[in-house]
């Protein structure tokens, strides 16, 4: 099993991202805009906007640590595996740990730096 640091430490970038859309940021985006110019809440938009970032990385979180190539395809000739590297001189990737990090969508909403677990997001 992964180093619990580590598993915390990757789901705080995650949740850094995550919550990273906000009224003035979502400006930038020209859907948004337009939404907003439309009457659309610049709160209400950049839940939900923060929201399918949530959606996004738990469904990414879910293939890649749940090692499977497809969701619900247990028999999966290739998957993917998250672990924690860190760089030498030559820039290249080594493994630090050699533990595996599986199942982090599982904590996910648990580790919301908020507390809210996510659920402001789906109100």
């Amino acid at each position: 099993m992964a180093d619990d640091r580590v598993r915390e430490r990757l789901l705080q970038v995650v949740w850094k991202e995550i919550r990273s859309t906000d009224e003035r940021n979502i400006l930038n985006v020209p859907a948004a805009r337009r939404a907003i110019d439309a009457g659309a809440s610049p709160a209400d938009l950049a839940r939900a906007m923060t929201a399918a970032s949530y959606e996004t990385a738990f469904r990414l979180l879910f293939l890649l640590s749940a090692e499977h190539a497809e969701e619900g395809d247990d028999k999966a000739q290739t998957g993917w595996t998250i672990i924690e590297t860190s760089f030498d001189d030559s820039d290249e990737p080594t493994p630090d740990t050699g533990s595996v990090l599986e199942f982090l969508h599982e904590d996910l909403l648990s580790s919301d730096p908020t507390g809210a677990e996510g659920q402001d997001l789906f109100a």
